[in-house]
């Protein structure tokens, strides 16, 4: 198991991603497993950059693609704050 944070993922594997604002962690007592309430699992694909074609607005834009289980295209509302463990 491999925690990776958004700019570490690898194109082509399957990670669960947990947000650390929202998820809820739970240790087992018994064995001391930690463990979180229902991750996603979703495929990383890349990342695309795209540039603004106009002089004054030419900030660069990364979005990291993924797909679900489904193969449904999967969009994050957010990058910050997100955990990925490699599965």
């Amino acid at each position: 198991m491999s925690i990776k944070f958004i700019d570490e993922l690898t194109p082509g594997k399957t990670y669960a991603v947990i947000d650390r604002e929202k998820d809820k962690f739970t240790v087992d007592p018994l064995s001391d497993d930690i463990t979180v309430s229902v991750p996603d699992r979703l495929l990383y694909m890349g990342e695309k950059t795209t540039v603004s074609p106009y002089i004054r607005t030419q900030i660069p834009k990364t979005r990291f693609t993924f797909q679900d289980l489904n193969g449904e295209s999967v969009s994050l509302t957010k990058t910050h704050d997100l955990l990925f463990i490699q599965s």
